[in-house]
Parts: C-alpha cells; structure tokens; sequence
C-alpha cells in the first residue's frame, strides 16, 4: 500500500508510516495479486542492526494495519548477522546485511531470491549490487561510495581534466602504505577493472587489470607521479585543510574529519582515457531467508515497505545514512550527501570474490612504488598482476 508524503520532517514521516489510512480501492474491482493472498500471509521477523529499529518499527506498524499481520523487529549487531545466518539456527524471514554478502549466501543457499517489482526506483548501481546469477537476492536501503572531494574556491565545477584535480604544487594525497581502494576510479577509466565478468555481469575468478589497460594505467601513474603526495590519513585531511590540496579521494566518513572551514565540493572522478571512471560502491539492504517458511509475506513488506520511498526517507533521517534514490534528493539538506548521491550512479559494486581480500596489499604495493618512482611501471605492474594470479588462480 503505497503511502503519499505531505512533508519533510521526521514527524509527518513518521505518522505517514504509521498513522495514516490506506488508499481505499473500489471493492468491485478484480483484487489484485497481493490482496488475493492476504489471507495466506504469516507474521515475520526481521532481524537489523540498532539504526533501522526506529524505521523498521514504524514500516511494522503500518503493515500490521494494512494486513493484520505482526512484524517481529529482533536487534542484532550488524556484523553479527551473517554469522549467525551462515549458523542456520533459528534464522528469520527477513534481516538486514551487506551487498558484499550476497555472493557467499547465495552459493551456500541460504537466501531467496526477489520476485517483486519494487515500489521504489533505486539508483542502478545500487540496486545491482543485490544482483548475482541473473537475479535479484534483496534491496538496498543504504549505500557508500568514493568520490572526489575537493575545495570549491579552488576546483569550483566538475573537473573534465586530471589538472583541474592535482598538479605537482597541489599534489592529491595517497594513502602511503597503499591507496587501491581510492585510485581503482583512476585505474579503471583505462579498461582495467578488478575482475573479468560473465554475460550476467557477475565476476569471474580472472584476474584483468594485468593486461593492457593496466598497463597503460601504470604507465600514466609514472608519468603523473608528482601530481600525487603519499601520506598517512591524517596527514591527507591536514594537507586538504591546509590547502596544500585541493582535493581528497574518499568516502561520506571523511566529510565530519573536514568540519566547516573549507567550502566542499562532491565531483564524480574525471576519466582519463574512454572507460568511465567507475568508483568502488558498498550498499545495505535486505534479504529474505532460505529458510523462511513465510516468504510471501517477507517478500510483500520487502518491496511494497521497506523498498519503498517512504521507508528509504525514515531511514536517512534517522541514521543519517546515505540514501540509494534519488527520489527525494531536492529535500536533503546537506550537499555533501546530495554530491555522493549523485556520484553513486557512476560507481560500481564492490566484487565479492574472496580472492579481492588477497589483492588489495600487493596491488597497493605496486602504485606505492610507481609513485615512488620506479624505473619501468609497466614492467613492475606486470609482474605484480601475474604473480597474484598465478597464486591465487586468477589465470
């Protein structure tokens, strides 16, 4: 039952979830599909981390009255979910976890895949991120992703050119044990993504940034090599709040560590050769149990509640977290959030493979040693690129 939003604060939110009637429909109609299966539906329980009770209590609510059907809420720790799920001991219908997640659950079983539209449009990115093997294993209610943060009095519009971003008097920070995870927008704007895919769009155990678009990544890095500055993160915020930067690579976390002295600006990385520069994205969502003998149910509060608009805005204004829409970015406030939002439709999940785990140390060994200046970046990214598959099989 979709729901109308009059306002924006919290409180009319909150009674629109809660409080207000359902639409009424004309009792001669055909019944639909969902209210032909009322009378089959079953109480659920949702297991979620202590930032969604408040919403999830509220979405409970308002299903209760629509269906008189009871939505069990069960706090768990976060990261406690998916040990508990992978247990198969008294597991729930529905539970919040990670999109990194889906690719193990699903190979070991124990999710159910989605067979409802959603009542929302979510951002693309997001919304693939719960994808795996041609189907959809739950929907997104929260995201992060890198973009380019950059001081607006120095880098006022979106840069089209690595100049606008670094030069070597205002070289961009890097991580110096290592910065992969940031640089991977730079690296795959020249085709050289982590992993090969499938026609599904799912990641193959095959190594890809070894070839020739990593090649000629490693090969621009030696050449720009004094456009960037290695440093510890702390000395990285101090370099962006000294203006000795003018911009940083990072995520939402790094916007509160940035405070109010510097006027900010969210950009998309710019691409440097005809791939898209495509920044690492990680969402939160939901998921429906293997396990649950209430799937229907599950699946009617997943995608007609939890995935709707309503429900996306109570979580943001209660957790702060970004949001996986835009369909109420024009009533955000803050335009740090608003540029992450918008820079989310260019960025790419997180791959899933476990091997990514044994890849970040050398990789970003390799671009720590390029900006260092090593004679020969082309030689030294192959030999990194081939040892790692070799070793973990990624031939």
């Amino acid at each position: 039952m979709r729901k109308v939003i009059i306002g924006s604060s919290l409180l009319v939110l909150a009674l629109t979830l809660t409080g207000c009637q359902s639409v009424q429909t004309n009792p001669d109609a055909e019944p639909s599909l969902t209210q032909s299966k009322v009378r089959e539906l079953s109480s659920i329980e949702v297991w979620a981390g202590e930032e969604l009770l408040e919403s999830l209590a509220a979405a409970a609510k308002q299903f209760q009255a629509d269906y008189g059907v009871s939505v069990t809420v069960t706090q768990k720790g976060f990261f406690d979910i998916r040990d508990e799920i992978e247990t198969g001991l008294n597991p729930p219908d529905l539970f919040a976890g990670s999109s990194t997640w889906v690719r193990s659950l699903q190979d070991k079983g124990l999710i159910y895949p989605v067979q409802s539209e959603p009542a929302l449009e979510f951002q693309a990115p997001s919304l693939r991120s719960f994808g795996y093997q041609g189907k959809q294993f739950g929907y997104p209610y929260a995201a992060e992703n890198i973009a380019l943060i950059c001081n607006s009095n120095q880098v006022p519009n979106q840069p089209t050119d690595w100049s606008q971003v670094a030069t070597k008097e205002a070289p961009l920070p890097v991580l110096e044990n290592g910065d992969p995870y940031y640089l991977y927008a730079l690296q795959a704007s020249f085709g050289a993504s982590v992993f090969l895919q499938d026609e599904l769009g799912d990641d193959l155990a095959k190594l890809n940034f070894g070839g020739p678009g990593g090649s000629a990544f490693a090969n621009w890095l030696g050449e720009n090599r004094s456009s960037f500055k290695l440093q510890s993160s702390q000395a990285a915020v101090n370099s962006f709040l000294n203006n000795e930067a003018n911009c940083l690579l990072g995520g939402p976390w790094l916007i509160p560590q940035l405070g109010d002295a510097i006027p900010l600006a969210i950009y998309d990385v710019p691409a440097l050769r005809e791939s898209p520069a495509t920044s690492f994205l990680t969402t939160r969502g939901f998921f429906i149990t293997q396990a649950s003998s209430a799937k229907e149910t599950a699946e009617l509060f997943l995608s007609e509640y939890l995935a709707s608009g309503e429900f996306q805005k109570l979580v943001y204004l209660t957790s702060g977290q970004q949001p996986v829409t835009e369909a109420f970015l024009g009533e955000i406030d803050s335009s740090t959030t608003r540029g992450f939002i918008k820079a989310a439709n260019t960025a790419v999940p997180l791959p899933t493979l476990e091997q990514l785990s044994q890849i970040w140390f050398e990789w970003g060994l390799a671009q720590v040693k390029i900006i260092q200046g090593a004679s020969d970046p082309d030689l030294l990214w192959s030999e990194m690129a081939r040892n790692l598959a070799s070793r973990l099989g990624l031939e």
